[in-house]
């Protein structure tokens, strides 16, 4: 991306700067490891 571009998008949504993270999931989700262990659970292949 140009600087010129993300200057003036920093300067229109300044929160963009502040943090590169996102918050919290909208939905629940599993790790790697807890999927695999459900499907070892029900017999299934991970």
């Amino acid at each position: 991306m140009d600087q010129a571009v993300r200057s003036e998008l920093l300067r229109l949504f300044p929160d963009l700067a502040v943090d590169g993270q996102y918050g919290q999931s909208a939905r629940p989700s599993l790790h790697p490891w807890e999927g695999r262990l459900l499907c070892s659970a029900w017999g299934q292949a991970a």
